[in-house]
């Protein structure tokens, strides 16, 4: 009991980083009707960035959070810079065309971060707190218990996503975004700078996108090749959010984290090894079979004409 309470605690706080990403991945989908593959991959510069500031020290507090700044600054400029140059000339284009491209270059941002850092494993020294927290005493389970890092992971994405939700749903920005997800061509028929917008989500999504990549990296080991496993964990969170509802991605991200983390343990005795990694592809075309009618209908109009 105890052993299936604590893989519990650790998915749901796992699965915080993916509800991160996918929050950043549905912003970017509702502004210009893109999936952003590359989301990871901008994350991944932004914490390379901020494993450069704090490399060599001890992981003190300011350093980490100027450091932490630039990372994510790095990525929304990453974010921005993709829109223009490789989104923006394809809007006109069949909805295959800038997904393609996102793949494109998220496979350069690998590349490039291979080149310039090189494909080792790395850790960051950080401030942030590690002692465990023996939160199973409160219900008799002595054993259960959770990182103190984690619960700050936890927190941050409680905290972005529900704010982000907030300013699509009440903001006059969040009201422009609805209106280019609802119906792109009237928007900019109505005088909506559409382009701008998308711009702007994009840096902002690639930038929500980085905060989950840099608190991973700062709490795990940062390595380039794991970002497409990544990217295809904050899909299946979109997804199962309808690439519309972010509050979705406070539900959806945990979930998947619990259903890995349990995947990875022993099942009728016996441990499927690469079973808690291959959960992200199954849980993809699950949620597509059971979503199938409303994935259909948030895609089905976008490159219509």
């Amino acid at each position: 009991m105890e052993l299936y309470a604590q893989l519990v605690v650790n998915g749901i706080t796992n699965g915080a980083v993916y509800g991160l990403l996918a929050a950043g991945f549905v912003l970017v989908y509702r502004a210009s009707r893109a999936l952003n593959f590359a989301q990871a991959g901008m994350g991944a510069v932004g914490a390379y960035v901020l494993f450069d500031v704090m490399k060599g020290s001890g992981g003190g507090t300011g350093r980490y959070l100027g450091g932490f700044a630039l990372g994510v600054g790095a990525a929304a400029v990453l974010g921005l810079v993709t829109e223009r140059l490789a989104i923006r000339p394809l809007r006109r284009a069949p909805a295959l065309a800038p997904l393609i491209a996102t793949v494109g270059v998220l496979l350069l941002l690998q590349s490039l971060i291979i080149l310039r850092w090189g494909g080792d494993l790395r850790s960051i020294p950080n401030p942030l707190p590690k002692r465990p927290w023996r939160i199973g005493k409160l219900v008799g389970l002595d054993s259960v218990v959770v990182n103190q890092s984690a619960v700050v992971i936890l927190v941050v994405m409680v905290v972005l996503v529900s704010l982000l939700a907030l300013v699509v749903t009440r903001t006059r920005w969040g009201l422009t975004i609805r209106s280019i997800s609802d119906n792109p061509d009237g928007a900019a028929g109505l005088g909506v700078p559409v382009g701008r917008v998308s711009g702007q989500a994009w840096a902002l999504g690639a930038a929500i996108g980085a905060v989950a990549s840099l608190l991973a990296a700062s709490t795990t080991i940062l390595n380039p090749y794991t970002l497409f496993l990544l990217q295809i964990k904050a899909l299946v969170v979109g997804v199962f959010a309808g690439l519309k509802d972010l509050r979705l991605c406070l539900v959806g991200g945990p979930l998947l984290g619990v259903v890995e983390s349990l995947a990875g343990s022993r099942i009728f005795g016996h441990q499927v090894a690469g079973l808690s990694d291959s959960v992200g592809f199954f849980a993809l075309v699950a949620v597509l079979l059971l979503r199938a009618g409303t994935i259909t209908e948030t895609l089905g109009d976008t490159r219509a004409s």
